[in-house]
């Protein structure tokens, strides 16, 4: 009898055991896949969109992180304190375009007030001024100099001479 009675409660424990269990285990993945899904994921980016918009222009613009030329999704997403597939999400929402986009361009406007800067354009050596701006290589800072402004640095160099060769006080 104790030995039918231990049986019987062992069978009715593991039973209750495997019903817990499936019961713990597929309530916790159905929580769990609920709170990492896109659309809960989108809804917390779109949520939190003018903040999280706004502290990547503040890291961007006022921390001037865009000069560091080893910048990095994951270090900007750490400044933020953001994940990387968040600040990846908002820069592509909200500026319509990709994390290297959007810090280039930063990159060649910093470039361009670089360039303005200088008194005499004809001491400006673009190559040091782009490395200044923030750019690893010179290759990478033409190619997208030439993107964003649809002329090489060097032409864009000789447009800002050319006025001044036109001015005269006579015309």
């Amino acid at each position: 009898m104790d030995i039918l009675f231990i049986t019987l409660m062992i069978g009715i424990l593991i039973i209750v055991c495997f019903i817990f269990r499936r019961w713990f285990l597929f309530g916790k993945k159905q929580n769990l896949s609920r709170l990492s899904s896109p659309q809960e994921i989108n809804k917390e980016i779109i949520d939190n969109k003018p903040k999280g918009k706004e502290q990547i222009l503040n890291a961007l613009v006022n921390e001037r992180l865009y000069l560091n030329k080893n910048l990095t999704l994951s270090m900007l997403a750490k400044s933020v304190q953001m994940t990387r597939h968040s600040v990846s999400q908002i820069i592509n929402r909200e500026f319509q375009m990709n994390f290297y986009q959007l810090v280039n361009q930063y990159r060649v406007k910093e470039f361009e007030n670089l360039l303005l800067r200088i008194g005499n354009l004809e001491k400006a050596n673009i190559k040091e001024l782009s490395k200044q701006a923030g750019f690893k290589t010179f290759s990478s800072f033409n190619n997208y100099f030439k993107q964003i402004k649809g002329m090489t640095p060097g032409e864009y160099k000789k447009s800002l001479r050319l006025p001044s060769l036109f001015q005269d006080e006579n015309i």
